[in-house]
């Protein structure tokens, strides 16, 4: 199962659209983050009721075209598949250098 950002035109309803996939977060009317396999995915995109589907970073001028709510939702899409950097990720507590929390 992959996940994807789906991005709906106006009225359009998700389920109806894609019954196959499972939704993982929502943010009604136009946003929602499903589960799916790849399949499932490339009908979603070839649905005239889909504006969009992303399964890595959603680019700025998809952002750029949705409200400040959507807008961040999506960002938050981005900054969930970007890679983190943590010090000391891995690290036992008490290796030298390295201050437990």
């Amino acid at each position: 199962m992959t996940e994807a950002l789906v991005e709906l035109k106006p009225g359009a309803a998700l389920k109806a659209i894609a019954p196959a996939v499972e939704v993982r977060q929502q943010l009604p009317p136009r946003l929602a983050i499903v589960a799916a396999d790849e399949e499932s995915l490339r009908a979603l995109a070839r649905s005239p009721d889909v504006l969009s589907v992303h399964t890595a970073h959603v680019p700025e001028q998809v952002l750029s075209r949705l409200d400040a709510p959507a807008r961040t939702f999506a960002a938050a899409w981005n900054e969930r598949r970007r890679p983190k950097e943590r010090p000391g990720d891995g690290l036992p507590w008490d290796a030298p250098g390295h201050d437990a929390p």
